[in-house]
């Protein structure tokens, strides 16, 4: 069999999707032919790109080493589209293949039309969003089969078939279209021993997909996975629906053996001289101390790479991280997702508190590991000011990079069906998306408003709190009032935003900025200076901090900028010792939240804590039922 698979990706560079490189590799362990078509090859979007939006956004240093950075063809969608058709027709399939997460399928969707209008060469959908949403993927009309779930035995049997010219329509995991119907086929168990597969094929990737920046310096990645299949239950994860759909068919978290995994790293690395590590299990700490130590211990003797990895706070313990510096961990990323506890355990259900995020990202500090956030806003029932108790604790947590995502329903969560139940669901955001996508091709976290019917926050406000949620966790909170300014349409505030990323830039990356934001804590210095306040109108650079220079620069180099933002400028700073949260008690904070969580440190929502429980039990109900059967119940009701 000739199977030609695409990979509609935009926004993400340098990762190589694990589960597409193991199904080339299992077909062609078979004597197959697999061939890939990755749009990350091609820049549809201007050089807008999570690379640039993160530099932007002050997630990211800027690179140093660009040039290892290998070109994107800059290209219209049409111009990919007929290289698309022009592969297809070279290669000669007999079948075409889209394996995409739930951002990136719109993308795939576009691709499938198109093809459809050219080829009959049979199609299927694969990937995380086909096996959450078959139901509706298999009803366009480019689609001939759905594949639900982990996909390798069932990609094994349709080559087999196709070879032999038998039918495919009874393959488990496969739902098919056929003259009589749809064909719903259950899924195959779980595959228990993930020794048994393959190596990933990295060989089907183009360049762009090996290179990627770490903390200002390009290295070229790798990427792997340890486990499969996330435990917990959160309310906003499609972990809930897999659980279901692989009930009663083995253990859902499973793990490669430690000889299994430092065997294939090293094979990577003698193959294609990897320098850094992306290990992609959900929960990297999820493992037994005894698999840590060892795996801790084979890989610091023999692989001696850094590597990045996600995991949750509550894993996060004196002796894991220990174990994991030993390791040659660079990057620890945790869901911190609001900094509200009573809309994280309510809306959300994570069972975790500010506390466990105080301890862990501290631990981490303390280890020299790069502590990520992962955060969402526009949450259902959140305020702006909820928004800003995510800041401020990641401001206090002290979060080297933030992770900030403008907040979607994925198919298949609990989340949604509640959203859905509630009314709070903008189905025409969606329709629009799928129907048409954005020109960038951004994905839904990362696009142009909410999915949600918000009532206090709108798509642009959510939007500009996306784009400089970091600039408000660097910058202190006095000068909150004018990064309010900043991402508005006028020219002074686009100049205004400029200027304070290149001052907070200077802050948060450049040799010596924790020095130079020293005049920002002691309150006898901060008074000394509010009394020169004559003399820092007429010599602002005197006793401003000097990350402020560059501000000062656009002041002195636009006059009418000048005149318009540099008196608010210095009123912002003589009052700032009026503002609630000063950044020299951060650390006290820091303690009172670890010893005092909820009582003392948190703010509640715009519901009372009982609703939230409230609205914690129905997501749990939800994700224990079908929700289909759920929905079809209220709305008959209705």
């Amino acid at each position: 069999m000739r199977f030609f698979m695409i990979y509609p990706n935009q926004w993400a560079t340098g990762n190589k999707p694990i589960g597409i490189a193991t199904l080339a590799a299992v077909l062609k362990q078979s004597g197959h032919a697999f061939k890939l078509f990755d749009f990350t090859q091609f820049d549809m979007c201007e050089g807008v790109g999570d690379r640039v939006v993160g530099e932007q956004s002050l997630e990211f240093k800027r690179v140093t080493n660009p040039e290892r950075l290998p070109k994107r063809q800059q290209s219209s969608i049409k111009q990919v589209l007929n290289k698309l058709l022009e592969e297809i027709d070279a290669f000669h399939p007999d079948m075409i293949g889209v394996s995409a997460l739930s951002d990136d399928y719109p993308l795939g969707l576009v691709a499938l039309r198109h093809l459809r209008q050219h080829f009959g060469t049979p199609t299927i959908v694969g990937g995380v969003h086909a096996s959450v949403d078959p139901s509706g993927i298999i009803q366009e009309p480019c689609v001939d089969m759905v594949c639900v779930g982990e996909g390798e035995g069932a990609i094994a049997d349709i080559g087999q078939r196709v070879d032999r010219g038998e039918d495919i329509s009874s393959i488990p995991n496969l739902w098919v279209k056929t003259p009589e119907g749809v064909v719903k086929n259950p899924v195959r168990p779980l595959i228990q021993d993930l020794d048994v597969l393959p190596y990933p094929d990295w060989e089907i990737y183009p360049e762009a997909a090996f290179f990627k920046p770490f903390d200002g310096h390009v290295y070229k990645y790798g990427d792997v996975e340890m486990s499969r299949g996330c435990p917990y239950t959160c309310s906003y994860c499609i972990n809930v629906e897999l659980q279901e759909v692989y009930r009663g068919k083995g253990e859902y978290h499973r793990e490669k053996s430690v000889a299994r995994v430092i065997n294939e790293i090293l094979w990577f690395k003698k193959r294609y001289g990897i320098e850094f590590l992306r290990f992609w299990d959900e929960t990297f700490l999820l493992m037994s101390l005894g698999r840590l130590e060892a795996l801790a211990d084979q890989y610091s003797k023999k692989v001696g790479i850094p590597f990045a990895m996600e995991t949750t706070a509550q894993s996060v313990t004196p002796r894991t991280v220990r174990l994991l510096k030993k390791f040659g961990c660079a990057s620890a990323s945790l869901g911190l997702e609001t900094g509200n506890v009573d809309l994280r355990k309510g809306v959300l259900d994570k069972n975790t508190d500010n506390g466990s995020y105080v301890r862990a990202f501290r631990l981490l500090r303390e280890h020299n590991i790069r502590g990520v956030s992962f955060n969402m806003i526009g949450l259902p029932f959140e305020r702006r000011e909820d928004v800003f108790d995510t800041i401020r604790l990641n401001k206090i947590l002290e979060t080297e990079a933030q992770s900030v995502g403008i907040f979607y329903p994925y198919k298949g969560t609990p989340i949604r069906t509640f959203c859905e139940i509630k009314g709070l669901l903008d189905k025409d955001f969606e329709f629009n998306l799928l129907s048409s996508p954005t020109a960038n091709f951004i994905t839904y976290t990362r696009g142009i408003g909410s999915a949600l019917k918000l009532g206090g926050l709108s798509g642009e406000d959510l939007v500009r709190l996306r784009n400089y949620f970091s600039y408000y966790v660097v910058a202190p909170e006095w000068l909150w009032p004018l990064v309010d300014e900043c991402g508005r349409s006028s020219e002074f505030s686009q100049k205004l935003g400029q200027a304070l990323f290149e001052c907070l830039y200077q802050m948060k990356f450049e040799s010596g900025a924790r020095e130079n934001s020293q005049a920002l804590k002691g309150d006898k210095k901060g008074s000394d200076l509010t009394e020169q306040s004559d003399d820092l109108a007429v010599n602002p650079r005197s006793s401003l901090p000097p990350w402020l220079a560059p501000f000062l620069g656009m002041c002195e180099q636009d006059k009418e900028f000048g005149r318009k933002f540099l008196p608010w400028l210095m009123a912002l700073w003589n009052a700032r010792g009026q503002v609630s949260l000063q950044e020299s008690s951060q650390s006290d904070r820091r303690e009172v939240c670890e010893q005092s969580d909820e009582e003392t440190f948190n703010r509640g929502g715009q519901l009372p804590r009982s609703r939230l429980n409230e609205i914690r039990k129905e997501m749990r109900k939800i994700a224990k039922e079908d929700a289909f059967v759920l929905l079809s119940e209220i709305r008959r009701k209705e």
